[in-house]
């Protein structure tokens, strides 16, 4: 799967495969990648077979082939250049002349068809944004060059550096010039984003600095990947995930799809997968109203602990005592139809009190 697209017969297949396989639904991760939890160990072997067989088990998950890319131009008006085509060449490149690297080093590529960073290129170790620059009366096609990001831990971030903007159809040789250089001059066990700290943003606008001559540019580079036609800017309103919600009403609006989602599980009769979104919408509701306060939460755990002093406000709607006692209704409803029945209908109340 290459920038998280899947065709709807993959999709199909695999429902089919997170539902033989695990006890939870499946996650899709910020990097673009599917999270299939809880499956048992002696299981592995048959779920990689059966992912082979639709095509998702290609090596490289979490590894600098594992490049991160928002839509770009193939969807969305604000992108500036065709992000999934960049994203291709790149790892066309990386398995063909860099293969060692992907097992070897720790090292992450993301890239944004524009300087909105849907595809967090700014805390990546080799980032890029989609741009364009006028040459000779025509518009080129350009990637802004961004290095040094990383993700810390612990809520800290290292915010990549611009460092020099090139046009598009020369990311080949960007990637070329950073990587020998990175085997040439690293240190033993030095990681990419110690490389770059180490040797500064200065030096690596001078190794790239041939690249982004533009004083002759050739005519295939008026063109973006993936494209036959010149290239031209046009922007309109576009899918940037940075666009402002409201994510409490996002919150609540989920929360309630999930009751629907539950009620078709106890329509076919999956008991299990029914209690289990059933308690995640109950979490999702009460974070809504968390967030609401201000009072920012991470995990089930929190969400739990910090909506318990909130619990009064609807205890007179419910027969429960806590939202703890609440939420462990789950246990019981998955094998208890008739518990699973009053489950249902509590968390549809505990919804409707907390919208209004």
């Amino acid at each position: 799967m290459l920038n998280g697209n899947l065709t709807s017969d993959q999709t199909q297949k695999l429902a089919d495969i997170v539902e033989y396989y695990s006890g939870e639904s499946a996650r899709l991760t910020i990097d673009q990648n599917i999270l299939i939890r809880s499956v048992a160990e002696d299981l592995l072997l048959d779920l990689y077979n059966d992912l082979a067989e639709i095509n998702l088990a290609d090596y490289g998950a979490g590894t600098v082939r594992d490049i991160t890319a928002c839509p770009g131009t193939q969807t969305c008006n604000l992108g500036i250049t065709a992000t999934y085509n960049v994203a291709e060449v790149i790892e066309k490149i990386l398995v063909s002349e860099f293969n060692e690297l992907i097992f070897e080093e720790e090292l992450i590529i993301k890239i944004s068809g524009c300087m909105n960073a849907c595809g967090q290129h700014s805390v990546a170790d080799i980032g890029f944004h989609g741009s364009s620059f006028q040459s000779n009366g025509s518009t080129v096609p350009a990637l802004q060059v961004l290095i040094g990001g990383a993700n810390l831990g612990d809520g800290n971030a290292q915010y990549a550096d611009k460092v020099i903007k090139v046009p598009t159809k020369r990311v080949e040789n960007v990637i070329r010039f950073l990587l020998n250089d990175f085997k040439k001059e690293k240190v033993a066990f030095e990681s990419f984003n110690t490389y770059y700290n180490r040797k500064g943003k200065i030096y690596f606008y001078d190794l790239l600095k041939p690249l982004a001559d533009v004083s002759a540019v050739k005519d295939d580079e008026l063109i973006d990947w993936g494209s036959d036609e010149k290239f031209k800017t046009e922007i309109g309103v576009g899918e940037c995930a940075g666009v402002k919600i409201d994510l409490v009403k996002t919150l609540l609006f989920e929360a309630h799809e999930k009751l629907e989602e539950a009620e078709y599980f106890f329509l076919t009769q999956k008991y299990p997968d029914a209690a289990y979104t059933v308690y995640s919408s109950i979490i999702q509701t009460a974070k809504s109203y968390l967030l609401k306060q201000g009072i920012e939460t991470n995990s089930k755990a929190q969400i739990i602990e910090s909506f318990e002093p909130y619990f009064e406000k609807v205890a007179a709607y419910l027969v429960e005592d806590s939202f703890q006692e609440l939420v462990d209704g789950y246990i019981p409803a998955q094998t208890n139809l008739e518990i699973l029945t009053d489950y249902l209908a509590t968390a549809k109340r505990f919804h409707q009190i907390i919208n209004a």
